[in-house]
Parts: C-alpha cells; structure tokens; sequence
C-alpha cells in the first residue's frame, strides 16, 4: 500500500469512528451533567454516558464551557458547587452554582440551561442571575416554578446567608425567607416536605480563609411561605453539612460534620442522636462534609461519611436505623489513598432516577484552610433498592484528575 493510500486509510478509519461517536452521543438515552472547575481554566458541564447497555458508558460525550462575552458571567473561578435538573413546560432545566463566583464581584453565581430532550448532550445556556442578598452558592431543589438555592454566606462571606428562589419562567431571583434572616444563618443542605422547609447550617466561610473553622450548629425549621417557626441547636456537632426529610413524613436526618453522629428530627424529639458514624472508621471522629439520600420509599438512607466511606442504613419503624453496609473508598482499584491521606474524598451522592444505582463524587473543596481535593474523580455503585445493599461498578471509571479538573456533582438525565 502507498503512503498515500495508507493516509486515506488512516484519514477513514478516525472519521468512521468519530462518526460512531458522535452517533453514539445523539443517541444516549440516559447522562450525568458532570459541573466541574477547570482549576485556572475555563469552568466546564461534562455530559457523560451513563448508559449501562451503551458501547461508550463513563466516557465524556461532550463538554460545555460557560459562555463567553456575557459581563455578568465569569468562565472561571467560581469553585462550581452543586446543581440540580428539573422539568417544566418549557422542557428540563439544568441549574449551576457557584460556590465562589461572588468573589470576583459584581457578578452572577446561578447558571441555567435547557436541556434538549432529543439530544441530551446538547444544552444550550439559558440566562444567569445571582442572589440579592448573600452568595456561596450551595444546594438546589426544585420549587414551583423554579428552584430554591442556599447561599451560606453574606457579599462578604459572612452572615448571615439566605435562601433564593429563582424563577424560571421570568428568569430572575428573589429572596425568599421572610422577614429578617435569622442570627448566625450559614445554611448549606436543605429538604421540603408537605408543611416545611429544614435547612442545615454548616460553617461561616470566612473563618475559612485562614481558620480556625467557626462551625453552626442548627437545624431550622421554615414553613413553605418562608416564615422561620424554630431553631435547634447541637452544641459541639459541628456543622451540619445536609438534611434530608424522610419522603412523605415529618421525619430527617442530619449528621454532625466533627462529633460524627447520625441525628433524626422528628416532630416529638428534636434532633435525637441515632447512630455513631465512627464504628465505621475504628471508633476516630474525622471532618465529616458527608451528603445523604433517602429512597423514595423510605427505606434506606445512603450517605457518604469522613471523606472515605459510602453508608447505607435501614430506617426502621421505630424512628432508628441500622447498619446495612459499609464501603471504604480506599479499596477501589483505581484510587490510590495515599496520595490523599487517607481521605480520596467521597462527598456529593445521589442515587439514579431509578434508584438502581448510587453515584459518588470523590472531591470537595479547594478554598483557603480547606484542601480536599480528594481523587478528582466518579465511582458508581449499582444498588439493590430491596435490600439497601450495593456493589462497585467497574465498568464506570471517569476521573478529571489529568486535567487537574474539580468535579463537584452532577445531574442525571433519562430520556423516556
């Protein structure tokens, strides 16, 4: 064969298999929005395959940076945090936060994009915004019309925060508690039930900056109108890092960030401790910015705990819960602990629309006192929803650590 022919060859075989790919990407049916921080480069949306049956799953089907010659946006530094994907009449919208954007000034940290249902690698940004009276951009939920997001802090990175609704519809933001934000209001996780809204407040950000943390320690309680109706305190917990309501009761978790203790709120017993999390890690209390997801029938509770460890427990009739299964990070073949002390930083967790599987993100912050930067990667497990058990998908191995990229957390979408 000539050198020339060769080079036809050549040229044929990558543009059928570019072909392939790009087929491969107009056809998935199921994604995860990776939203990531492209540490000194642009910040970046990783659409991944996440189709079990599929010839390319956990491998990057395509790559959306934030756009371009908007004032208001930054394509960089804004430490992307977490997002969250909902559907309206108009179509699925896919929400961004940036935990640090206010940082760089008078610019947006809430970034929205529609979703198109043909092709879900393909999202198109829909507009910006940003809180009106705070920033640190923290947790989605869908609300409404729209979504509610915690900012954990102040314009300066104090206190108190607040808590926005943003309004997809109009695209705009509003603040959403009423009357004045209470003292000391750094909330990061949060969860919505028939009756009320329970926010979890963490750590005032600025004792980040040089330290030592100053940690909150309160659980509070908003109706659905935005009206604060109580404030619990757990001295010496720690921060909490997330709540989340047991679905269709009164019932939710929350985990101390140092004493390492599983709380349940209840209506009758605010705030009962009903599981000590360092069983799990030789009886050592470790930094715990653990996050947590209830199945939907209430079941199971799945958390990451330590920056090490993936948990799932039985909640039982009698408002405890029990051990179910224990993973450690540090055994997954592709992980090499020791590079991160021991800590590869498991974080954000969710399960999959069907709940048939639970998805890891191995980072969490790279911002003053705080370097946990973890091993900058994904791992999924497939879950038994039957029994709460789960097992490590190998097949799935997705890890930005190359490209020094901070995956915070995702969104999965499933075309139906």
């Amino acid at each position: 064969m000539t050198s020339s022919a060769s080079r036809l060859a050549l040229a044929l075989c990558v543009l059928i298999g570019l072909a392939s790919y790009v087929s491969a990407a107009h056809r998935a049916r199921e994604v995860l929005y990776v939203w990531a921080g492209g540490n000194g480069n642009r910040d970046f949306i990783s659409v991944v395959d996440f189709d079990a049956a599929s010839a390319t799953y956990g491998k990057e089907l395509a790559r959306h940076h934030l756009p371009a010659g908007r004032p208001r946006v930054r394509q960089s530094g804004n430490e992307p945090h977490h997002c969250r994907l909902t559907k309206t009449a108009h179509g699925y919208k896919l929400a961004l936060g940036g935990l640090l954007s206010f940082l760089q000034g008078d610019v947006d940290d809430i970034f929205v994009y529609s979703v198109s249902k043909a092709n879900p690698t393909k999202i198109t940004f829909d507009f910006s915004t940003s809180t009106p009276d705070g920033g640190c951009i923290d947790e989605f939920i869908p609300y409404k019309k729209g979504f509610l997001t915690t900012a954990m802090c102040s314009r300066s990175a104090g206190a108190p925060g607040s808590i926005t609704y943003v309004d997809l519809s109009r695209k705009t933001s509003s603040r959403w508690i009423s009357g004045s934000a209470p003292p000391n209001f750094n909330p990061h996780g949060f969860d919505l039930n028939y009756k009320s809204l329970v926010v979890s407040d963490y750590v005032l950000p600025i004792s980040l900056v040089s330290g030592p943390p100053v940690f909150r320690d309160s659980i509070r309680i908003f109706d659905r109108k935005g009206n604060l109706q109580a404030t619990y305190q757990q001295p010496g917990a720690g921060g909490f890092m997330d709540f989340k309501y047991v679905p269709g009761t009164a019932l939710g978790f929350a985990s101390g960030g140092l004493d390492n203790k599983l709380y349940i709120l209840t209506p009758e017993w605010p705030l009962r401790e009903v599981f000590d999390l360092t069983t799990l890690n030789g009886g050592n209390a470790a930094l715990n910015p653990g996050i947590m997801q209830v199945t939907a029938n209430g079941e199971y509770l799945v958390l990451t705990y330590a920056m090490r460890y993936v948990v799932s427990l039985a909640i039982n009739r009698n408002q405890t819960v029990s051990l179910v299964q224990s993973f450690d990070m540090c055994t997954v073949p592709t992980i090499n602990c020791s590079l991160y002390g021991n800590a590869p930083g498991p974080h954000y967790i969710r399960l999959s629309e069907t709940e048939d599987r639970i998805i890891v993100v191995n980072y969490f912050l790279k911002f003053g006192v705080v370097e946990s930067v973890g091993a900058q990667s994904l791992t999924v497990f497939t879950f038994n929803k039957a029994a709460g058990t789960f097992a490590l998908e190998p097949r799935f191995d997705l890890s930005y650590a190359s490209e020094n990229g901070s995956p915070h957390s995702f969104a999965h979408f499933k075309r139906r």
